[in-house]
């Protein structure tokens, strides 16, 4: 496709831009507030998250090679707390409320379906996260111990 994904970011608002490899810059995204962004690894699509006027987080998907719409996934969590698994599916940590622990999901961003695929038995929010080549371990990075996690994924 040949595009590089640009932000910018005024404040807590941000913009999303592509330029094609004929130098046009296209706006993605406008005026978002807290926008995260995670790129497929071809930069054909993308999740990200933004926060509304009550300081609720929501992640969307986007596929810029299809000219798809933006679509709500249903799940609250910040984008960074996200990584693409090939093109297919994205994993995501999720808070658990009712413990101090996220839970960790595949996302399938064609149609928003849930799998949960890991549920730690520690105290574990992402910091950074990382997935294995061949896509069957998660790499977590414990913003509670700053110690890195490796969780099977199911």
């Amino acid at each position: 496709m040949g595009v590089i994904g640009l932000g910018h970011v005024f404040g807590d608002y941000g913009d999303l831009f592509i330029l094609k490899e004929g130098g046009e810059l296209n706006k993605l995204l406008s005026y978002r507030i807290n926008l995260n962004v995670r790129w497929s690894p071809s930069g054909e699509k993308l999740v990200f998250s933004v926060k509304d006027e009550t300081s609720f987080e929501s992640l969307f998907y986007k596929d810029i090679k299809n000219g798809g719409m933006t679509t709500a996934l249903d799940i609250s969590t910040n984008a960074s707390k996200c990584v693409w698994v090939y093109e297919d599916s994205v994993i995501c940590g999720v808070k658990n409320q009712a413990q101090l622990k996220n839970e960790f999901y595949r996302i399938n961003p064609e149609d928003g379906s849930k799998t949960l695929v890991a549920t730690p038995n520690i105290n574990l929010l992402v910091k950074e996260m990382a997935v294995s080549r061949s896509g069957d371990t998660l790499f977590v990075l414990n913003d509670i111990d700053s110690k890195l996690y490796a969780l099977k994924i199911k």
